[in-house]
């Protein structure tokens, strides 16, 4: 027996929802658009310092917040306190994490195009 590849199904259905499932795969691994690039480019260190610690900052604030509601509302003293204030660091940290992360990937990016334009375009022996 031989395991010859079996043709994909013809109908238009079919075909259209592979396209869409290949375009999206494609612009997925196309990396970010040019102005999401350019963004970052103008952005310091110190304006990223202050963008993660002014959303950690929040991020307890509106935790110690809605525990002091809570322990208002229900009247039990410091416990939804200490609990939603530790959901606000949780929360604080893992949205700095998330950031880094994101604007990690940017920088990656821009890297990668700038060099693939170094590579292609100025090098002709």
């Amino acid at each position: 027996m031989t395991d010859t590849p079996t043709p994909p199904p013809s109908d238009p259905e079919s075909l259209k929802k592979r396209l869409a499932k290949a375009q999206e795969t494609r612009r997925a691994s196309e990396g970010p658009a040019e102005d999401t690039v350019e963004r970052y480019k103008s952005i310091s260190g110190a304006g990223m310092a202050m963008r993660f610690s002014t959303e950690f900052v929040a991020s307890v604030i509106v935790g110690a917040g809605i525990g002091i509601l809570l322990d208002r509302w229900l009247k039990t003293s410091p416990l939804f306190l200490l609990i939603m204030f530790g959901f606000g660091l949780a929360a604080g940290i893992m949205g700095g994490i998330r950031a880094y992360r994101n604007f990690n990937k940017e920088l990656e990016a821009q890297a990668d195009a700038e060099n693939d334009g170094q590579t292609n375009g100025t090098h002709t022996q």
